[in-house]
């Protein structure tokens, strides 16, 4: 159970070219709403063995180190009564302070670290107006790899500055790297985003549904083949997300299209080495918990694969 505790922009030493946090973090939450937050959350607790206080939609590092203990020392009673078991944070590469990171992972149990990585690119990173370098990326997961803290990364496809090698060179960055996990979205234009004025003057072009969701699941499929998670595809919705979306291949279940790719990939491979007859009937198998990302909205993955192989029909059960 992750309780989430927005802090939109805090922290930020700037403010990047496609981002509202406001928008896409949710409700801020100032320090003296913390402990009702917390206390909101756990009262609807289930049976879980780990309860985990996150800090998003800011660079909580970047905050003075006086205000980041104010909002953690919040926490301490519910650490120390194992209500709540760890804490994370979300930052920046170029934030990352190896002497103060040892002191509040001791007094305070940070246990895990996302970093805002965004791209391996620096023209796309200078373009997205963020100021850290791609070196800061590679030094930032290595502290946390030293201090032993779980470490993520945010990635975005769709960027503008773009070169037709940045999937390649994403993976292969990030399997070097080999952080903990990795989340995953295509970018949005965003209403009141610098971002806008260059969508609306035709200097930039997002990518479409189509593209991310097939992008995204190569990404995805050939991170996760060496082992690394991928915890979250698409930006999280809520209320305000799909009023703010300009254009972009926005999806509230983006996720569940790329998973469902990913395995209509792994279908067509073995449907191409059966080679099925025409007019033929198909029965897959399918774990339970993929069946509806597997179906897609409307049966579309079925029926793609129908006309692709020109099937009959394809069932499917659950397993």
């Amino acid at each position: 159970m992750i309780i989430p505790i927005f802090i939109p922009h805090g922290g930020c030493p700037e403010r990047c070219n496609f981002c509202d946090q406001s928008v896409s973090g949710g409700h801020p939450i100032s320090i003296s709403k913390v402990d009702e937050t917390v206390r909101r959350y756990l009262s609807f607790k289930k049976n879980t063995d780990s309860v985990e206080a996150a800090f998003y939609g800011g660079t909580f590092t970047a905050l003075t180190q006086q205000i980041q203990e104010r909002y953690l020392e919040v926490l301490k009673p519910f650490l120390e009564s194992k209500e709540i078991h760890s804490v994370r944070i979300a930052t920046r590469p170029d934030a990352i302070d190896k002497i103060w990171l040892k002191v509040i992972k001791k007094k305070f149990q940070v246990k895990t670290i996302e970093i805002g990585a965004q791209s391996f690119n620096l023209e796309v990173l200078q373009a997205l107006g963020r100021s850290h370098s791609v070196k800061s990326i590679g030094d930032a997961v290595y502290v946390l790899k030293e201090l032993n803290i779980s470490c993520g990364l945010h990635l975005m496809v769709g960027c503008p500055k773009e070169s037709a090698q940045d999937d390649f060179l994403m993976v292969k960055k990030v399997l070097e790297l080999r952080p903990d996990f990795i989340r995953l979205h295509p970018l949005l234009i965003l209403k009141d985003t610098p971002l806008e004025k260059l969508w609306q003057n035709g200097e930039f072009a997002p990518l479409s549904i189509e593209q991310a969701v097939e992008r995204c699941a190569w990404i995805t499929s050939t991170i996760e083949k060496e082992g690394i998670k991928v915890i979250r595809l698409g930006l999280q919705t809520n209320e305000f997300l799909p009023q703010a979306v300009l254009a972009g291949p926005y999806h509230p279940a983006f996720g569940d299209l790329v998973r469902g790719r990913i395995l209509r990939k792994k279908v067509c491979n073995d449907l191409q080495s059966l080679n099925p007859h025409s007019g033929g009937v198909l029965e897959i198998a399918l774990h339970q918990k993929e069946a509806g990302s597997f179906v897609g909205p409307h049966r579309e993955n079925l029926n793609w694969l129908k006309k692709t192989f020109e099937l009959h029909e394809i069932f499917w059960r659950s397993t």
